[in-house]
């Protein structure tokens, strides 16, 4: 069983896009290689699950990874959430679950569990498209609020987009790799 290559080859960094997945869905098309990521500091459609699309703000972490077609879509998508839930409650210390490709965290002021991000797996015949949202430090639009919260309320201060993602990424990689040793 050969690991899978632990970093990205290219990173794709946009202003504004309709969605990251339709972006890395055209490169991939293109040629482009598994490993290139896909940012965007802006989304005009961002994939909510049943509640349908929605446009995210800058201040957010939004992107969609290229990987190998090989993937089990279903473990690869956990790995990622199982990422970011490590990351969040190791380097920002605070409680998280997964809930159906989301990760939700514990908000102490209205006692419930938020999301704050969701993680979506897509495959073709020749692709696996790994894709999340993350409310970082963008505002959550006002029907949303209710169940979803950002990090920045929660820890009363803007953390580091680069800086997150990296964390994330370095997480995402041994997940990704003992997924792929499960198969």
């Amino acid at each position: 069983q050969k690991f899978p290559l632990q970093a990205v080859v290219k990173v794709v960094g946009l202003e504004k896009v309709d969605s990251t997945l339709s972006v890395a869905q055209s490169l991939a098309a293109q040629g482009e290689p598994a490993g290139t990521l896909v940012l965007s500091c802006e989304q005009t459609d961002t994939f909510l699950g049943p509640r349908g699309y929605v446009s995210s703000d800058e201040g957010g972490v939004y992107f969609t990874l290229l990987l190998p077609p090989q993937t089990a879509a279903e473990k690869t998508g956990l790995a990622l959430a199982q990422a970011i839930s490590h990351t969040v409650e190791n380097a920002l210390e605070l409680k998280t679950k997964i809930i159906d490709g989301a990760v939700a965290v514990w908000d102490k002021t209205s006692r419930k569990w938020k999301e704050f991000a969701s993680v979506t797996c897509t495959l073709d015949d020749e692709h696996v498209f790994l894709s999340a949202g993350i409310l970082l430090n963008n505002p959550v639009p006002r029907f949303l609020a209710a169940t979803h919260t950002n990090l920045k309320k929660l820890l009363k201060s803007e953390t580091s987009k680069e800086l997150f993602l990296d964390a994330i990424m370095d997480d995402f990689w041994k997940y990704y790799a003992f997924a792929r040793c499960e198969r």
